[in-house]
């Protein structure tokens, strides 16, 4: 379950440590929401995503998060059937600042298109007041075309925020494997 909330001013430094195997729920990220705070410096190892929400926060709401790495999977909701918001790092945002993050999403079951799902963010409800520069998403599931492994870096939008298509800036980019970011 989500550990707590980050409010203004409060930081949570994780100091490079590597948190391994975690499995979070729906709404269960480590952190249920950053509003104002910021969480920076850790690693997510071998992570699970298994509903809605985020693996570092479930919502960011004008708060930072930075320097952290997530390496793992995200599966539909707890029914298989939704995916409204999903991502390995921050699952929707209303504000605020992602950056120098890494998502190495080594698997999904996505199979629809119009979803709320995305590497880094699911779900920009912020209506032009996130910053998300300088990331990485690299999407290792194994698959032979587009329409099996596709996943954006940020998902399609409900409240304003950037599309699926095209939503990549200047400074942050997806790769499909480490081939295509080597190339």
């Amino acid at each position: 379950s989500a550990a707590s909330d980050v409010y203004k001013r409060q930081i949570y430094d994780g100091a490079g440590h590597v948190i391994s195997n975690t499995v979070q729920g729906t709404n269960q990220g480590l952190f249920s929401n950053i509003n104002g705070g910021t969480v920076k410096n850790l690693v997510f190892y071998n992570a699970q995503l298994n509903g809605e929400g985020g693996i570092v926060t479930t919502q960011l709401l004008n708060g930072t998060v930075e320097n952290v790495a997530v390496y793992g999977s995200m599966t539909g909701g707890a029914t298989g059937a939704s995916w409204s918001p999903n991502s390995l790092l921050v699952g929707k945002a209303g504000g605020g600042a992602i950056r120098n993050c890494l998502v190495v999403l080594t698997g999904h079951n996505l199979t629809t298109s119009g979803t709320n799902a995305g590497m880094i963010l699911g779900d920009d409800q912020s209506n032009g007041a996130l910053t998300v520069e300088n990331s990485l998403a690299v999407n290792l599931k194994n698959a032979a075309t587009s329409t099996e492994y596709a996943m954006p870096a940020i998902g399609d939008n409900d409240g304003g925020g950037r599309l699926a298509t095209g939503t990549d800036r200047e400074t942050v980019h997806t790769f499909h494997g480490w081939a295509d970011y080597l190339a």
